[in-house]
């Protein structure tokens, strides 16, 4: 089902409009039959970024990294219940920034993200997922 979340990232620009950088994501999604699934994950990720004019950002990003999950979910066929520590993430996104003034600006950002889930004892799996993120920006 579909998922709210915030997330938090830092990207630090190294080389003309390349950027390598951090991120802190948290979501929250429930769908059918009882099921919900919350997660944290912490990702590193590399970005581009090309101006066409001074105000308009256009991305394209990668990150990959760890995440928590935790709920009640069915994973092949099996309903599991708790919080497993070994998950996966990755994410493959295009984004749109707006400068609307000064260091402030406004971004949108959306792709195609794998989860992964490897718990002991039950079948792991690995789901492809599309993501749209909306938000504010400040440039330092």
């Amino acid at each position: 089902g579909l998922s709210h979340g915030v997330d938090v990232r830092y990207g630090y620009r190294f080389w003309r409009a390349l950027d390598l950088g951090v991120a802190a994501e948290a979501a929250y999604g429930s769908g059918a039959a009882g099921q919900s699934l919350a997660r944290t994950a912490a990702l590193f990720s590399l970005g581009a970024e090309w101006r066409p004019v001074p105000r308009l950002g256009l991305r394209l990003d990668t990150a990959i990294g760890w995440q928590l999950l935790s709920g009640n979910i069915e994973l092949g066929g099996q309903k599991v219940s708790g919080t497993e520590p070994r998950g996966f993430r990755y994410e493959l996104a295009g984004g749109l920034n707006f400068n609307v003034a000064g260091s402030f600006g406004l971004f949108a950002r959306g792709g195609l993200a794998l989860d992964g889930v490897y718990p002991q004892g039950s079948a792991s799996s690995l789901q492809p997922n599309g993501f749209l993120n909306l938000g504010v920006q400040f440039s330092l």
